[in-house]
């Protein structure tokens, strides 16, 4: 969680943030690392089952900055439609 607060608070708000590929990325993936290890302290035990609330609000949370990246290059690209239709298969169709 530093490590996301510290590339975080290098921007003055998200929109800049999600301009930065690198600090994107960095913020996503450790989004992903946490709920990966989350995921498999629950399954050995370690963690119990009421923390899988935890796994599934970081999945949620993954999901929702995912289908923003993809909304916004699609937005910044909508003349190109091989570009918009690429993307539009990344997002998450949430059930």
């Amino acid at each position: 969680m530093l490590k996301i607060e510290e590339v975080a608070n290098r921007f003055e708000n998200a929109q800049n943030l999600k301009h930065d590929f690198m600090a994107w990325d960095t913020v996503i993936r450790e989004f992903e690392i946490i709920g990966e290890a989350t995921s498999k302290l629950i399954k050995t035990g370690l963690l119990d089952e009421e923390s899988s609330i935890v796994v599934q609000k970081i999945k949620d949370i993954e999901d929702d900055l995912r289908n923003e990246i993809v909304e916004d290059v699609c937005e910044e690209n909508r003349y190109l439609p091989f570009v918009v239709n690429g993307f539009k298969i990344l997002k998450v169709v949430k059930q």
